[in-house]
């Protein structure tokens, strides 16, 4: 991974430039001067996102990504890839840690893996055969005791 110059990581984390400082300067990103030019480590912004990563209580933390840098989305750019959510209750839902998402900067963002886990988490599965049987089961001993 190649590192990143200032104006590179305020894109990539989609804050302003003041900010990167700010988080340089708090030692939360680290960087290097070469040639005259601050650039920022790669793997040091990938362990910013990674700590910034909010989880609900009952998940376990994800391994940190260590190659590559995420990609970051926000909720309204989730919201157009998927529409079925809505953004209100995705907004809620992460304002109470009810769902894996990255908070900085007052903005909350998804990673291509924290997307693909929600909707995974939120999507409808057939049920087993076991689980449509006991259904039945439970219906007709209804009907029967109706009777």
């Amino acid at each position: 991974m190649e590192p990143l110059t200032i104006t590179g990581t305020a894109r990539h984390l989609r804050v302003t430039r003041f900010t990167v400082h700010r988080l340089l300067a708090s030692d939360q990103l680290t960087a290097v001067n070469v040639g005259g030019i601050r650039h920022v480590a790669a793997p040091s912004v990938a362990a910013f996102v990674h700590a910034n990563t909010v989880l609900p209580d009952r998940q376990e933390p994800s391994p940190m990504p260590t190659k590559e840098l995420p990609d970051l989305y926000t909720l309204e750019e989730v919201v157009a890839m998927y529409p079925e959510l809505s953004l209100r209750t995705l907004q809620d839902s992460a304002r109470a840690n009810k769902f894996e998402h990255v908070h900085f900067g007052r903005k909350r963002f998804m990673t291509a893996d924290q997307i693909k886990r929600l909707i995974d988490d939120k999507t409808k599965r057939p049920a087993s055969d076991d689980a449509l049987a006991s259904v039945r089961r439970r219906r007709a001993g209804r009907r029967m005791s109706a009777a």
